[in-house]
């Protein structure tokens, strides 16, 4: 049974140049002289130094609750569920290596949570931290970069985009409890290299979260910065970011057809985005081949790259939920 109170999750790969400012967010943290509340960093493998930049925060900052652990398996997965299994207190809030909480973040996400008992996760109201002027064409897809507001308003989107950013997310710890307990089949696992940009870990819990029978809020007073660098805002990067999303998008597609208690039919939707990206993809792009044309395309080339991929792993995944979709109507009782 964890105690009541919050733990700040950050898990961090080679952050050593940007950890020390998101630390220093969460040190301003307000309104928690009553609330328990702690960090846990994990370093998962990093090779530049991250480890002592930890060391000299921690040294340097007695008066907070805050433990490290070093994770050697790569993938924020891994990293997640060793921070998880430290967590001491009932809420947790998943604090990337770039994400600047307002002050009032961690006080606001405690309060929602304790009066909203139905409500498992909540989102947050991203912002790009970036002091440089950003060029216009960024604008209006932010929200690709956990940079934008995730909805027009507070809401409960349970039913509507159905998840959250990963960054900021808050989501009540005993439902990672049950996930790794229960060796739940995970495959976002947000591995990412040089040459890959698969993510989707937030998508995969906020989808499973909705399985058990709890909401999915977005909350516009929690506000975050991110502060992802320059290096990201460019054509070739944001195309490759889309490709990804709908490679792991894909791999999620039988927790749609279980939340909307469909059948999973894998050749009739493999084939329905053949024919899809023939009609409305390729046939949209000859007279007019702008970037979101071109972010249509790439999103579409992944997931379909995705189903032939991974056939097997997605007809796993919608046999395994069809085992557990009843744990829907003893929700909340883990």
């Amino acid at each position: 049974m964890s105690l009541k109170g919050i733990s700040i999750l950050v898990c961090t790969y080679n952050g050593s140049l940007q950890l020390a400012a998101t630390l220093q967010h969460l040190f301003a943290q307000t309104n928690l002289t009553a609330i328990n509340w702690e960090i846990i960093i994990i370093d998962n493998n990093s090779n530049d130094g991250t480890n002592l930049i930890i060391e000299d925060i921690i040294i340097n900052n007695t008066n907070y609750q805050i433990r490290s652990f070093f994770q050697p398996k790569p993938g924020k997965i891994n990293a997640i569920k060793m921070a998880v299994e430290h967590a001491k207190y009932e809420y947790l809030i998943i604090c990337d290596d770039d994400n600047w909480l307002n002050k009032d973040y961690a006080y606001t996400a405690f309060d929602f949570l304790e009066k909203n008992r139905k409500i498992g996760v909540i989102g947050g109201k991203g912002k790009p931290a970036n002091s440089v002027r950003l060029p216009e064409w960024i604008i209006p897809h932010l929200h690709n970069y956990a940079a934008a507001a995730q909805w027009l308003c507070s809401a409960d989107i349970t039913t509507n985009i159905g998840s959250v950013y990963g960054a900021g997310m808050v989501i009540r710890k005993e439902i990672y409890d049950f996930v790794f307990d229960q060796n739940w089949p995970l495959y976002l696992s947000a591995m990412r290299n040089g040459k890959n940009l698969m993510s989707g870990e937030d998508t995969e819990i906020c989808y499973i979260t909705r399985l058990l029978g709890f909401r999915i809020y977005y909350l516009e007073k929690l506000e975050f910065r991110h502060n992802f660098p320059p290096s990201k805002i460019n054509e070739k990067y944001f195309l490759r970011l889309n490709y990804f999303f709908g490679y792991g998008a894909a791999l999620l597609t039988p927790y749609n057809t279980i939340n909307e208690n469909k059948t999973f039919f894998f050749t009739k939707t493999l084939l329905l985005e053949i024919y899809r990206l023939a009609r409305y993809d390729l046939f949209g792009i000859i007279g007019n081949l702008n970037l979101e044309r071109k972010k249509k395309l790439k999103y579409r080339l992944g997931f379909i790259c995705s189903l032939i991929d991974n056939r097997r792993k997605i007809k796993s995944l919608s046999n395994y939920l069809k085992k557990k979709s009843s744990i829907a109507s003893t929700s909340h009782h883990f």
